[in-house]
């Protein structure tokens, strides 16, 4: 390949590179957008969105958030069920559901 080959190759990879990083730039708020807030939600809506979904991240607040799930299938066999009551519009201390958390007991089967 000659010299300036070499040149166009690096140029064509260069843009490619630029390329893909505009479409993951496009996307970073689609993706920051997909974990519910629940304080922006109804406590029905927050359990609902639970018992449809079976286990979903959901944020508390900016920077604070929790895997909540509907039952214990949705956890590791060595992990047990917590209550997880969550901050909602209408309820400040809504029960959402449970988390997963290792050396629990296993009550709430």
């Amino acid at each position: 390949m000659s010299y300036m080959g070499w040149g166009l190759a690096m140029m064509e990879d260069a843009m490619n590179r630029l390329a893909m990083l505009a479409c993951l730039v496009a996307l970073a708020p689609a993706v920051a957008d997909a974990r519910p807030m629940s304080s922006r939600m109804t406590c029905a809506a927050v359990q609902q969105l639970v018992a449809r979904s079976g286990a979903v991240v959901m944020n508390f607040t900016p920077t604070t958030y929790d895997r909540v799930v509907r039952d214990r299938r949705w956890c590791l066999p060595t992990e047990g069920l917590v209550n997880l009551h969550v901050p909602t519009r209408d309820n400040p201390q809504c029960f959402a559901g449970y988390t997963c958390r290792e050396g629990e007991r296993w009550d709430n089967w």
